[in-house]
Parts: C-alpha cells; structure tokens; sequence
C-alpha cells in the first residue's frame, strides 16, 4: 500500500500504532520501521496513556524529506498466518503470568533456578545452565531470580496448550513436545560491549582488545529450530517480557505446528520422489527388458539365416556334384557330417518348440 508521508504521519498521531498496523495489514513493528525510514516521528511510550487521562503530550513537528510517498510492503512483515489449532489457543486469550515470588516454583523452573543461583558468573558476568532437566538460560546473578518467575509461569502454562516438557537425552535439551513434535527454547539476558585496545610497547600487531560488558537486564526468549512465524519475544521500551509470555506459549505451540506441517509436507515430498523414482525403475527395467529381448530375437534371426543359408549352400553341392556314389568315401563321409548338422534343428524349430511348450 502506498501513502503520502503527511498523511501517514496525520495517522500515527491519531491513531496507535498497533491500531493502525492492523487497518493497513501489516505488523505494528513493520510499521513503526517505515516510520523510521522516512523520518516520521512516533509517539513516545505512554503518549496515548495521557491522552486518555487528558494529560498535555507534546506533538514533534514533521521533519523535512525528500520521500513523498511511503510504500509500507505488508508481505514483508507479515507473520504467516497461524495454524488452525493455534488460531483456536490465540482466540481463548491465555493469561500466563509469573509470580511474585520464587517461593513455590514448578519442578524445572526450580531446578534451574538453584542451577543459576549455584553458577560461578563467566568472562561476560553472565550465569547459565543447559541440560535435560533445566531450561536453558544465560543471564546475570541480578535477572536469575526473575528468570526463574518467567519460567515457572511458562512451565505452569504448557497444560494450556496440551504439551507437556520433556527431558531429550539424545540432544540433553529440556523440551517442549505437542502430539509428538518437540521444540527447545531458550531464555537469556541482552549484553553490551565495549572496548580498549591494550598497546604492546615493541610491537603493534600484539596489541590487544580487552572488553568489558555491560549487562542490560532486559530479558529475550527464543524459540530454536526452523520453522515460519515469530521466534523471539523481549523486554522492550513500551512493555515488557511479563506481558509477553502468553503470547510466547502461543508462539511454542504454533512453532510446534509449523514443524509438524513441515515434517507432513516433507514426508509427502518424500512419498512422490519414492513414487517418482519407482515409476522410472519400472520404466527402465521395462527397457532393459524390452533390450534384451530385441537382442535375443536378432541373436536368433542371425542364427536362423545362417542355417537356411548353409542349407541352400548344400543344396547348391549336391547339385554340382551329381551322383554321390561315384564320390570318394571322404566326400561321402563330409556331406553326411554336414547333413546331421543341419538335420539338428534351425534356432527357429527350437523358438517355436519353446513357445509351444511355455506354461
């Protein structure tokens, strides 16, 4: 859809902007991109919270540009729409919140949370753990106990959307599995980093980086695997992991369904190559065949005139020589030899003898 860069610039200050996104079918993060690239400015969080409460908001100008028209490419930032039993899970609005404490936390969030708050932090001042029977998490000692809260909720969520979590052996991953496809996710801690170059006082290539990092407490969830549709959910400027996580248990079972679809329409892909490739074994065996038998048949057309031929040849001696009994007894003994040989049947007498005979 195209609109001019005042008018859209008009609707975002009337309208929220995930309102908006979803009049002009595209996702509000898609939306607020557009914004970017051409220079529009947004309203702040909370902007629309004092319009509500009739508090005074200040309104940025219009900066100048050159784009008078803005294309927003819905295709682009579209989410594939989900599948019908996640539709279903989307339509009943879960509320997964996490708790207060970390008190009473189910079994893997507990076992995590003890796992982290055990951890000797990295070169990075970051905590993890990862195995069978904990969720896999990176984060620092300060956000191990808000963590352990956010999973306890998410862990308490899966009846919700018929899972269960599962120990993967084979992978020593915690998973999620819905009617028999599993995905893993993960939890971590968003970190930035800065450095300084450490000079070697002879020799500048052993100079050295040396980096500090700066953890931001802001938390981010990922879902691992392929698959089509969202994978991330994180804290933000306008509003946080906590109000995320329904809609990131939406987002396992929708992974988990995506993957099911894949694995369906792979596993049909698979049944037309097998199919495919059965139809041109029969056909070339059909040919081979088909070979064989055109070999078989000139093999014994060959045979068959060479025995007429040397029968007309006889035929002509015998002509030329007349009497036989005048003949000496050698001549005589060859032409019986040559008789019998002949008299052994042509290879057609043997072919038909062996299609009268065929069961």
């Amino acid at each position: 859809m195209k609109i001019s860069r005042a008018e859209l610039y008009r609707r975002v200050w009337e309208t929220p902007i995930r309102t908006l996104a979803k009049e002009f079918d595209i996702s509000d993060v898609g939306l607020a991109k557009a914004c970017r690239k051409h220079a529009i400015p947004i309203p702040p969080v909370g902007h629309w919270t004092k319009v509500q409460h009739g508090k005074p908001v200040s309104k940025p100008p219009l900066p100048k540009g050159d784009d008078a028209v803005v294309v927003l490419d819905a295709s682009r930032y579209r989410l594939p729409p989900l599948p019908e039993p996640v539709a279903e899970l989307k339509r009943t609005r879960l509320t997964v919140r996490p708790p207060s404490t970390t008190e009473h936390l189910a079994p893997f969030s507990a076992a995590t949370f003890k796992r982290l708050f055990k951890a000797k932090p990295d070169g990075r001042g970051i905590v993890s753990c990862h195995g069978e029977d904990v969720f896999s998490c990176e984060v620092s000692p300060a956000s191990v106990e808000r963590a352990a809260r956010l999973l306890h909720a998410i862990e308490l969520a899966m009846p919700e959307i018929g899972a269960q979590l599962n120990k993967s052996p084979k992978e020593n991953r915690l998973q999620v599995e819905r009617g028999g496809v599993a995905v893993t996710f993960k939890l971590f801690e968003k970190c930035t980093s800065t450095f300084e170059v450490l000079k070697d006082p002879k020799y500048s290539w052993m100079d050295r980086k040396i980096y500090t990092y700066t953890m931001t407490g802001q938390l981010s969830l990922q879902i691992e695997g392929y698959f089509d549709g969202q994978k991330s959910w994180a804290d933000g400027k306008r509003d946080n992991l906590d109000d995320k996580l329904a809609d990131f248990v939406t987002g396992l079972a929708a992974a988990i369904e995506s993957i099911r679809a894949r694995n369906e329409e792979h596993a049909r892909q698979k049944a037309r190559w097998e199919e495919e490739a059965r139809i041109r074994e029969e056909r070339e065996r059909k040919r081979r065949k088909e070979e064989e038998l055109r070999a078989q048949l000139l093999k014994e057309a060959t045979a068959w005139r060479d025995a007429e031929l040397c029968i007309e040849y006889l035929k002509h001696i015998k002509v030329r020589l007349g009497d036989s009994s005048m003949l000496p007894e050698a001549a005589r003994e060859w032409l019986l030899q040559a008789e019998q040989v002949l008299a052994a049947g042509s290879p057609i007498d043997r072919r038909v003898q062996m299609l009268l005979t065929a069961s």
